[in-house]
């Protein structure tokens, strides 16, 4: 029996994997190998101790790899066929594998795991700490409030004596400051909810989404609602939408410098 097996990795074993940003192979692959079979850009020689799995009878690398060779050089110079740049489409992969437990951001960031690889080690670090997403449509905010200049906290808690309120999807403070110590107790003076309302999920607690939007006018929160359709076609009024939350909250937002996706 072979010590080593030949499994798939790189974004043919992110899409065999479901995470988001390579589902169904949505974006042209890169299949032609080099010259030696080990070199290929979707195949790698593993160890069978290095936890790989087998789905509809293919060995596919360990989910720690798969994300480490996502950002093989190899892979960042390919040619998209959309507007998604190829660490966002990677950072989309690590907040699923995140999400679904695949993976764990302690051992990604520990000893043997990311290793020399500086652009995960650097979308770790982005991270702060914060949980992860909760769906495609939240990693895609999340990228795009980065692109305005803004960070965000992800899924605090709103609280009203003692007892858990909700949850919010995302949080801008209204102070701009990198590594501002992330609340244990969310106040309205502290930052701007935002909430990302998929159809799929909504249109079945329309009566629950109005009693939060009522909580949060109640207990003097400051709020804005987009869907995701709203963020990828219209980042325009979404940016004016914030902007506008910010100076009614008494706040001056940051200084916005012109982004590619603003020119849409």
């Amino acid at each position: 029996m072979p010590s080593r097996l030949l499994a798939l990795t790189g974004p043919a074993a992110a899409a065999a994997h479901g995470w988001d940003g390579f589902r169904d192979l949505e974006w042209p692959l890169l299949w032609c190998a080099p010259a030696t079979a080990d070199s290929s850009p979707h195949v790698i020689r593993t160890r069978r101790w290095s936890s790989p799995e087998y789905r509809d009878g293919q060995c596919i690398a360990s989910a720690d790899l798969v994300l480490r060779h996502l950002l093989a050089p190899l892979f960042g110079e390919i040619k998209q066929c959309d507007s998604i740049a190829w660490r966002d489409r990677v950072e989309l992969a690590l907040e699923h594998a995140l999400r679904v437990g695949a993976v764990d951001v302690g051992l990604l960031s520990g000893k043997g795991g990311v290793g020399a690889n500086r652009d995960l080690v650097w979308l770790l670090a982005r991270r702060f700490g914060e949980p992860s997403t909760e769906s495609y449509a939240e990693t895609r905010a999340l990228q795009f409030f980065r692109w305005l200049g803004y960070w965000c906290w992800r899924q605090l808690c709103v609280c009203v004596n003692g007892r858990i309120l909700q949850r919010v999807d995302f949080v801008i403070p209204f102070r701009q400051l990198r590594r501002l110590a992330r609340p244990k107790l969310f106040l309205p003076h502290q930052g701007l909810i935002v909430e990302v309302d998929g159809r799929s999920v909504h249109e079945q607690n329309f009566e629950g989404d109005h009693r939060r939007q009522t909580n949060y006018d109640r207990l003097g929160y400051h709020w804005v609602s987009f869907t995701p359709t709203q963020i990828e076609r219209s980042p325009q009024m979404v940016s004016a939408a914030i902007e506008g939350a910010f100076r009614r909250a008494g706040h001056t937002p940051i200084d916005l410098r012109p982004h590619a996706m603003l020119q849409k």
